[in-house]
């Protein structure tokens, strides 16, 4: 894990209302140990284990994407990419903001 990484600055989530409701989700059950922006690639990277863009998030879709993320360590999270494929990241968005 890098020992600086930059505030998430102007982030801004492609679906905001659904990412919502997936943080309060994710956090009223245990303690998440990412960003915001790296939760959104997460949930695009669960998505594309069920041959979708982005889950429309209800509470069975929302639970199994906790229990994926159980076996998840955080330097595979910030390495993977929106497919769910782990590469050399972190990466970044074209703001600069690790993903």
């Amino acid at each position: 894990m890098k020992v600086f990484i930059p505030n998430e600055g102007n982030f801004k989530f492609t679906y905001p209302d659904e990412m919502e409701k997936i943080i309060k989700f994710v956090e009223d059950r245990g303690t998440l140990n990412v960003k915001y922006p790296t939760l959104e690639k997460l949930w695009y990277a669960f998505s594309e284990t069920w041959c979708a863009e982005f889950l429309i998030p209800d509470e069975a879709t929302m639970s199994s994407f906790i229990d994926w993320m159980n076996d998840l360590e955080v330097d595979d999270a910030l390495k993977m990419n929106y497919y769910g494929e782990i590469g050399d990241g972190p990466y970044r968005n074209s703001d600069g903001v690790y993903l």
